[in-house]
């Protein structure tokens, strides 16, 4: 049985076939179009069947086994790609904040400053950094909000 991702896998190519040899068709009715596409797919399938038992043997001669992806192994990489998700979402958040508001948040969050410090590097009280900072979390919401996936994971 095909699994999902090589079904997606053959279809694409069967379509990129298609699409580098449509000057070679020659048929007039959507009746032949869809024989010659059939034709393809069946080709590209024959192909990955082929190239699966070759591969399939090749392992079983040299004693591998085919590694498995682990149900761990499985979560930990969807987690690095909504990380990298997220990291898209407040790259794009931040850089809609003003200059004055992604310095206060630098220095709060990534230099992890106390107040008194921040103020002192912006050159303002610490009343105003902390409204400043306050400013810029509410834009940074505002805008994460607008994200449906960022959503669903806070």
């Amino acid at each position: 049985m095909l699994e999902v991702e090589t079904a997606l896998d053959l279809t694409a190519e069967t379509m990129a076939q298609a699409y580098l040899g449509r000057h070679r068709f020659r048929g007039k009715t959507d009746a032949e179009a869809r024989g010659w596409l059939y034709g393809i797919a069946d080709r590209q399938l024959v192909s990955y069947i082929r190239r699966k038992g070759v591969e399939t043997r090749a392992l079983r001669r040299l004693g591998l086994e085919r590694p498995q992806l682990t149900s761990e192994a499985e979560a930990l990489m969807i987690e690095r790609d909504a990380l990298a998700e997220m990291q898209d979402a407040i790259t794009t958040a931040l850089g809609r904040l003003t200059a004055d508001q992604r310095a206060v948040v630098e220095l709060r969050f990534v230099e992890q400053l106390p107040y008194r410090e921040i103020a002192w590097r912006l050159g303002v009280t610490e009343d105003a950094a902390r409204a400043r900072l306050a400013r810029a979390v509410k834009g940074l919401r505002g805008v994460l909000n607008q994200q449906p996936l960022l959503e669903e994971r806070l």
